[in-house]
């Protein structure tokens, strides 16, 4: 009796494994080319794994053998197929192809349709899960960039822009370009040993944004093309130093983010608008901030309470901000991370009131920490903090008409309005002098204020 509930254990225990690999829906973040054609014949353990350069689009380069077959497997087991859609697929050199899905461990041969090659040769293989495509090219060479790339060209009015790699991992260049072109380069003038990086194909337009990725390629030609620009306007190109590929992305302004760690009040509650939504700046779109107590000691129990990151939008699968590598400072001004799948993070060590501005079209970010221990989001609020002004005359808060007037003679300032019970209604933050909130019913309100010399909390009445 004991052998045998041995066994029935076993056996619900495979089921079970068994069981969670047999998810109905594709895996974006892996795949693998197997097949006699290829290197790796039809071993499952040794199936190529092939390179991720975004979320369901994959690369390898390799030999394929004409005459015999190949597909692709969504993980190591024979399940979830990624097959051609007729029987013998030829396939050449600077062609796409269509993919089908088709999920099962026992798969028959009318359905597992396989690709061959119509050359023997080496190539580069493009997948995309996304659209379920395929597509064959040359193989490429590998493209070493330098640690210091130049960008000119007419979309940048011949200017020429020094460009440093950050992290290790990319280039970026942010600027707002004209309708032209765009070339890189290793040396700031070009001379007779000026090495070019270009896309594999003359004049990718990066108009049409991430969605189309060029691989580089290296050459000594001045007269390249290089990237084409059809639409005037504010982008964000990258060069992925890793991945030997380019693309960019169109500027568009977000009307907030969320910050979201277990050293913010709610922890990773990302739909509370009092604590973790950021501030638009009106005067530059692509600026916000928000400002706020952060702690590493809450009391009670939650996930890496000493680390946050941003989000785009309420969900986590945007795209969201982080760090280059885990465990970064937050204090300081240095440029963030939006490509990658790595939940890298910042980390605090210190109690206190923090501020967080962020360009979203530069990807910079600078966060400082503006005393030990006030506490701006909220209704308990401390005034307490380091420097505090005691002198009520270096600030001017009037209301008049509905509206609320600062004018600060020690420097910028963040200021919020508050209901009397401490509901937040307007904020700025970033003001010397003007108006900060308008529209305001007969009342009594409360005006916070906190800059790098100033904490005060002071009541102020509407009365018409």
């Amino acid at each position: 009796m004991k052998r045998i509930s041995i066994w029935l254990c076993a056996l619900f225990a495979v089921m079970i494994m068994k069981a969670a690999d047999m998810s109905n829906s594709l895996e974006l973040s892996q795949l693998y080319i197997i097949g006699d054609a290829t290197p790796y014949a039809w071993d499952v353990q040794k199936a190529g794994e092939m390179q991720k350069v975004d979320d369901g689009v994959f690369r390898w380069s390799g030999h394929l053998e004409a005459g015999k077959e190949f597909k692709f497997i969504n993980t190591r087991a024979f399940f979830k197929h990624i097959v051609a859609t007729c029987s013998g697929q030829l396939v050449g050199k600077g062609r796409s192809y269509n993919l089908n899905l088709e999920i099962s461990y026992t798969l028959d041969s009318n359905r597992d349709l396989k690709f061959k090659p119509s050359a023997t040769g080496d190539y580069t293989i493009y997948v995309d899960l996304r659209s379920m495509q395929m597509a064959l090219y040359d193989e490429e060479r590998a493209v070493n960039l330098p640690d210091k790339l130049y960008a000119t060209g007419s979309a940048l009015d011949g200017k020429v822009v020094e460009m440093e790699v950050i992290g290790g991992i990319e280039y970026k260049l942010a600027d707002d370009f004209k309708s032209g072109s765009i070339i890189f380069r290793d040396t700031p003038q070009p001379t007779a040993s000026t090495k070019y990086y270009v896309p594999l194909f003359d004049g990718v337009d990066i108009t049409f944004g991430k969605a189309v990725n060029a691989s580089l390629k290296e050459t000594t030609n001045g007269d390249v093309e290089g990237w084409s620009v059809a639409v005037p306007g504010k982008y964000t190109f990258y060069l992925r130093k890793d991945l030997q590929l380019a693309y960019a992305k169109t500027f568009k302004p977000f009307s907030t983010l969320y910050l979201v760690g277990g050293c913010c009040e709610l922890a990773w509650n990302y739909w509370d608008a009092a604590s973790s939504r950021f501030t638009p700046n009106p005067s530059k779109p692509e600026e916000l901030t928000w400002e706020g107590y952060l702690t590493p000691n809450w009391n009670d129990s939650r996930n890496e309470p000493d680390k946050l990151k941003i989000l785009t939008a309420p969900d986590w699968f945007s795209e969201t901000y982080h760090p280059y590598v885990p465990d970064y400072p937050l204090v300081g001004e240095y440029n963030f991370r939006t490509t990658g799948s790595e939940d890298f993070k910042w980390i605090i060590y210190d109690a206190g009131t923090y501020r967080i501005t962020v360009n979203t079209l530069t990807e910079t970010m600078k966060a400082v920490k503006l005393n030990n221990n006030a506490k701006l989001n909220g209704a308990n609020q401390s005034t307490a903090a380091i420097d505090c002004v005691k002198e009520p005359s270096l600030v001017k808060i009037a209301c008049s008409r509905g509206a609320v007037y600062v004018k600060s003679a020690v420097g910028e300032v963040a200021v919020s309005v508050h209901t009397i019970d401490g509901k937040r209604i307007a904020s700025a933050p970033v003001v010397k002098e003007g108006v900060v909130a308008e529209g305001l019913s007969k009342g009594i309100y409360v005006v916070k204020l906190l800059g790098n010399t100033i904490c005060l909390s002071r009541k102020v009445v509407m009365d018409e």
